[in-house]
């Protein structure tokens, strides 16, 4: 399976959303997410997938948005779309289980699959930053692209372009590559 990352047609606001929710890959501690979304008082609530998804936009620029407890801010804020691109959001939607919000990484539409990077992911505890994959049908996509034509109305100046991990080609915001790192890759694979 061949995930599209065309990051040549993607806006710069796209790419910096999808590049920040990856240079968080490994990271157990949600607080940076909760405080860095004006989320008010702990204690935080034990879910964080969708403050991570939050955190990402406003990391890229995208908004500036607060997290309402027991609201969230997708509905509120973004358009559901049935076509999606690098950094939106997809919503797993399942009244019979825990619901589920990751950022889009990218797709595979001969296969129907999309890469996701999510916040409160993995198997087991304590849950973290993680990449997966799902299947397009039965997923809901949280469109940024609003956000994305305004940003980029406004924005005067080139954006920085971000470097690259010399293997595996991810954009690297904070210059660090987890999926790499040979200690992290073994933990991943229960090695």
């Amino acid at each position: 399976m061949s995930f599209v990352q065309d990051y040549t047609c993607a806006s710069e606001a796209r790419i910096a959303v999808v590049s920040y929710a990856q240079a968080e890959l490994g990271n157990l501690d949600p607080s940076k997410y909760w405080y860095g979304c004006d989320c008010g008082a702990q204690p935080f609530p034990k879910d964080w997938c969708q403050i991570f998804t939050l955190w990402c936009l406003r990391q890229a620029g995208l908004c500036e948005w607060p997290w309402l407890r027991g609201v969230g801010y997708l509905s509120d804020n973004l358009p559901v779309r049935k076509t999606f691109d690098l950094g939106d959001v997809a919503y797993f939607p399942q009244p019979w289980q825990n619901q589920h919000a990751a950022v889009v990484a990218g797709f595979d539409l001969d296969v129907g699959m999309v890469s996701l990077v999510n916040g409160n992911g993995g198997k087991g505890k304590p849950t973290r930053v993680t990449t997966s994959t799902a299947p397009i049908a039965g997923l809901t996509f949280y469109s940024i692209h609003e956000l994305v034509h305004r940003f980029d109305r406004q924005s005067t100046e080139p954006p920085e372009a971000f470097p690259t991990c010399p293997d595996c080609g991810q954009l690297l915001p904070s210059g660090y590559c987890w999926l790499c790192d040979p200690e992290n890759r073994a933990a991943e694979h229960g090695d």
